[in-house]
């Protein structure tokens, strides 16, 4: 399975987001993390501080498909500013966009970070 998230710079200015997820058996991998798990079944692309237009910016994670585990998977709005800032959280190939605009802009007004949970079945 792949997920992650995308968006692009608003105005002028740069914006970081930063992804990591974190599980009671691999820890935290992330930005601020390692960038692999020992067993190798989890990937993080890596670390990307701007998002220009048209293309943007993509981090995410590939992980294995036999993996059985929990995760806690963070997006941290590393240069925060008040502005709505318009980003997608996606999962696999197949289309599962969810827009989460305006409830991120409540939730960094409060933490500068949102969290999704998921479990892998």
């Amino acid at each position: 399975m792949i997920f992650g998230v995308h968006w692009e710079n608003v105005g002028s200015g740069q914006i970081d987001l930063d992804l990591s997820l974190l599980s009671p058996t691999t820890g935290k991998l992330g930005w601020d993390a390692g960038y692999r798990s020992e067993s190798g079944d989890i990937l993080y692309s890596g670390d990307v501080t701007t998002a220009p237009k048209p293309d943007g910016a993509t981090e995410l994670f590939y992980v294995k498909k036999q993996l059985k585990d929990e995760f806690i998977f963070f997006v941290n709005y590393y240069n925060y500013d008040p502005d709505i800032l318009p980003f997608s959280i996606f999962r696999s190939k197949k289309p599962f966009l969810i827009n989460l605009s305006t409830s991120c802009k409540i939730l960094f007004l409060f933490s500068q970070s949102s969290y999704l949970s998921f479990k892998i079945l």
